[in-house]
């Protein structure tokens, strides 16, 4: 890994030669590497030294921090964005992978916890990110560059806060019907099942009502009309209660659309 230190890029080159040359077999070894490509890889590797030592990125490479730069920022500014060190940063970015693991992501939580505050939404977090990412892009809050763009926008945060209030407020207002909404509708699926149950009864208890008149009539008995009288009793009381019920909850569903 040595062979990516930035610092020794620059004042020991040869040494990062050997260090190239031996990861690179142990790559092969590990099967991550085609060994038909060390060769190439590494004539790739001493041009990037060469670039290095006569661009103006030597300084970063030279005065490069552990604790405050990056890396993987570093060598992709040299080589993602070359084409003639395709091969080479393909392989780079593997080792940079295995080596750090989620150093990045806890890198994030650390970052999170020192721009949280009290009460602060997931959306000003998100953003505060973005914006401390930004300027470790650019290398400080002092190089960004000051666009009509940037101007604009800053100018129109206020306009663009209160929208999304106005927003924010109208999404919680449908929210609240929606609650509301359902509230009615399970209770008028609750009053349906209960007029189901009802309309059971009734159905049970009149034809317990016929039987026992039509058993009554063969044996020369008098009727007993108690039972009919109970499913009449339902029919005209509970069940038209329930009803209305029903049609009042229903009608109140499309006012709160």
């Amino acid at each position: 890994m040595a062979c990516l230190d930035p610092r020794l890029m620059v004042s020991d080159q040869e040494h990062s030669k050997s260090k190239c040359k031996r990861l690179l077999e142990e790559l092969v070894t590990l099967n991550r590497v085609d060994g038909d490509d060390v060769d190439i890889l590494v004539a790739s590797y001493k041009e990037l030294l060469h670039d290095v030592d006569g661009c103006e990125l030597k300084s970063r490479f030279k005065d490069f921090k552990v604790e405050d730069d990056r890396v993987d920022m570093l060598l992709y500014e040299c080589m993602g964005r070359n084409k003639k060190f395709e091969k080479l940063w393909r392989v780079v970015r593997k080792v940079l992978l295995v080596s750090h693991g989620q150093a990045s992501v806890e890198r994030g939580y650390s970052l999170n916890r020192q721009t949280e505050k009290d009460n602060m939404s997931e959306g000003v977090i998100v953003a505060l990110r973005q914006i401390i990412d930004y300027f470790v892009l650019v290398g400080g809050m002092l190089k960004v560059d000051i666009t009509k763009e940037l101007l604009y926008s800053a100018s129109s945060s206020t306009y663009r806060y209160h929208q999304y209030l106005e927003e924010d407020k109208r999404k919680k207002g449908q929210e609240a019907i929606q609650r509301k909404r359902k509230t009615v509708q399970d209770e008028v699926d609750d009053l349906k099942k209960r007029k189901k149950v009802l309309e059971s009864d009734i159905t049970n208890l009149t034809t317990s009502s016929e039987k026992y008149a039509d058993e009554a009539e063969a044996k020369g008995e008098k009727t007993s009309h108690s039972i009919l009288v109970k499913s009449n009793a339902l029919r005209g009381g509970e069940l038209q209660v329930l009803e209305r019920e029903i049609e009042e909850k229903v009608k109140s569903l499309p006012a709160m659309s």
